[in-house]
């Protein structure tokens, strides 16, 4: 028993906590707010059906990680992006997710190739569907599934943040800034790239698709940004 003794005891608030900040991140990729909405620990408390401190906990974890900002009055906010703030986050991208790349082409099994294959022919279908919300989840699959194989977790939590700062924009892309069309090129030549280990190939391909992306992007924030100074961006309230 004298072993156990230096054992810490299980802290459920600290359990609770992570939970509701995986939450919160899995609502914020899949474009479940809008910018600059206003979240309260009170109403992720009663969406998430926890307590106030394991959601307060959450919220400024997100804060602390900037992807989430607190206002003058201590009001938490999702950021309203810039197209300057676009401009530096791809730039950031593009450095960050070839890297992940090349690591990952070089030690990709056929399996995981396999994988995103099928996560790409899902994006596909979602597109023929006209299910944008889907769309972006697949292809949120493409990319991660990829980026996990390089093996290397610092750099993925790092490439994870970034597109978290842009969740809110992504399901507003589709159709009217960007036709998904245009983009399923750069997957499919990343694929083929993958199937023969061509990690130059394949961070060009990422590459590209990135740069694909930062260009809708910036033109659906400077859209929502009038939009916004006009009053008349709708606002999103689910988890």
């Amino acid at each position: 028993m004298s072993g156990l003794k230096a054992i810490d005891p299980i802290d459920r608030q600290e359990t609770l906590g992570g939970m509701a900040h995986r939450s919160l991140r899995s609502a914020l990729m899949a474009g479940n707010f809008r910018p600059g909405e206003k979240i309260t620990i009170r109403a992720v408390a009663a969406v998430l059906n926890v307590s106030m401190t394991p959601a307060r906990e959450a919220l400024f974890n997100l804060v602390a990680e900037g992807i989430l900002e607190l206002d003058q009055n201590r009001t938490v906010r999702i950021p309203a992006l810039t197209p300057e703030r676009v401009a530096e986050i791809t730039a950031i991208r593009l450095s960050l997710e070839k890297l992940a790349t090349e690591a990952a082409t070089a030690i990709i099994d056929d399996e995981t190739v396999d994988r995103i294959e099928a996560f790409h022919n899902e994006l596909v279908d979602h597109f023929a569907a006209k299910d944008y919300t889907a769309m972006i989840e697949a292809n949120w699959k493409v990319h991660f599934t990829l980026y996990e194989a390089a093996g290397m977790p610092t750099l993925l939590k790092m490439i994870e943040s970034l597109w978290l700062t842009v969740g809110s924009y992504l399901v507003t892309i589709y159709p009217d800034f960007a036709t998904p069309a245009d983009g399923l090129p750069h997957h499919e030549k990343l694929i083929g790239a993958l199937r023969t280990r061509n990690a130059s190939v394949a961070a060009q391909a990422i590459a590209t698709d990135i740069q694909f992306s930062a260009e809708a992007l910036t033109r659906a924030v400077a859209h929502h940004e009038e939009r916004r100074l006009h009053g008349t961006f709708p606002i999103s309230r689910k988890l």
